[in-house]
């Protein structure tokens, strides 16, 4: 699992945690209380290149008022 306020918040933090890992899910928390975030099944890749024109993904955006 990464997070933010743990792991850093830079490109490089996130390319050593997450990248070339497989299916990924994400769930972000902003400062203004929004919760959004999204699945994917194609592995995120650090060279650029397009592996995989379809996989299953999907987006979602939540409204936490509390």
């Amino acid at each position: 699992l990464y997070r933010g306020s743990r792991d850093g918040y830079t490109q490089q933090d996130a390319k050593r945690t997450f990248y070339n890992k497989g299916k990924t899910f994400t769930i972000v928390k902003s400062n203004t209380h929004k919760i959004f975030g999204g699945y994917t099944d194609i592995p995120w890749d650090c060279d650029g290149k397009l592996k995989k024109l379809n996989g299953s993904s999907f987006l979602f955006s939540i409204r936490d008022d509390n």
